[in-house]
């Protein structure tokens, strides 16, 4: 990802919730949102995917 955009667009100290983070487009969300310093809560219907998509 961009650093400039990362530094720009700054989510430290944030918490963001993704639903459907389990899917495609949610995992490439998560990295992002994570790439931008925030704290990434997963909703999803499948706890086994929740974790997958979150290394927990």
């Amino acid at each position: 990802m961009n650093r400039k955009y990362i530094e720009e667009f700054s989510l430290e100290g944030k918490v963001i919730v993704v639903t459907g983070g389990t899917g495609v487009l949610g995992h490439a969300f998560i990295k992002g949102i994570a790439a931008a310093g925030a704290t990434v809560a997963v909703l999803g219907r499948n706890e086994q995917a929740d974790r997958r998509a979150t290394g927990s």
